[in-house]
């Protein structure tokens, strides 16, 4: 995260930035920013080769640049939506569950594997509505499946989120621990955003 002292988010629409200097994304890092901008351009659709071409690009961030912060500097256009936190596992979460007494049926312990499966979805439901007060569940983009590209993550917060109501690092490692995750959380691009 960029550090900022800054109220407001730092961007402008281009039809705005008239003379100001704007900071971009680097379209060889970041292949599939250029078919994100229809907003701005006159195009209303993307083709399915700009679409396939995008998502077959978008990885989870370590770190969130500076163009894609919108409470650091420089200036920028507004960025697409970043959600900050980890990637949903199934298996994590129903650890999870019965730790914290969430399960009412196992599914190991169902014979009806598509039982199993409800019960397992359910149980997902269960922890979300449980961590409903730390993190959301949300849906993202990341490079897995070219027919199902979307992810499931335990949001903290996305990118917009003012940085000084955001939950501090330590309740982040706190809450890692007691997930299960191994690595720390990343950013994920949502899936509302394209």
């Amino acid at each position: 995260m960029s550090p900022t002292s800054v109220s407001q988010p730092r961007t402008v629409l281009p039809h705005a930035a008239s003379g100001q200097t704007i900071i971009k994304p680097d379209d060889a890092k970041y292949p599939w920013y250029q078919f994100l901008i229809l907003p701005w351009t006159e195009r209303q659709c993307r083709n399915y080769e700009e679409y396939a071409k995008m998502i077959e690009n978008i990885e989870p961030l370590d770190e969130l640049p500076p163009e894609f912060d919108p409470w650091s500097e420089p200036l920028k256009y507004p960025p697409p939506t970043f959600y900050y936190g980890w990637a949903v596992d199934r298996e994590l979460a129903l650890d999870y569950a019965r730790r914290k007494g969430l399960i009412e049926e196992d599914p190991s312990t169902v014979s009806d594997p598509r039982r199993a499966a409800f019960i397992k979805s359910w149980t997902l439901v269960d922890v979300q509505e449980f961590l409903e007060q730390v993190v959301s569940l949300e849906q993202s983009y990341a490079v897995q499946d070219p027919d199902n590209p979307y992810l499931l993550i335990w949001s903290l917060y996305d990118n917009w989120k003012p940085p000084d109501e955001r939950p501090d690092m330590g309740d982040i490692i706190e809450l890692q621990k007691d997930l299960g995750y191994e690595d720390g959380p990343k950013w994920y691009l949502s899936s509302d955003t394209i």
